[in-house]
């Protein structure tokens, strides 16, 4: 996945969704305009509220787990 803005197993959406995933993980959050504007070209606003929500909560979730040294089963 680090190559993924080079790589040719994805769209151009694809990779603005990776990077935009990147973004909102990052600390501080930092979402270019352009980036958001490419994305809304895209998407409706519900899916980017749907993205946007699925990355938090993902985030979220990894944050927790990490706090509290929190494994998940890998069955």
């Amino acid at each position: 996945m680090a190559d993924f803005r080079t790589s040719a197993a994805f769209t151009a959406l694809e990779k603005d969704i990776l990077e935009f995933t990147e973004q909102l993980t990052d600390t501080p959050v930092r979402v270019p305009e352009e980036l958001y504007q490419r994305l809304a070209a895209e998407l409706s606003k519900e899916q980017l509220v749907e993205l946007a929500a699925a990355i938090a909560l993902e985030n979220f979730s990894a944050r927790f787990n990490h706090a509290f040294a929190i494994e998940l089963d890998e069955k």
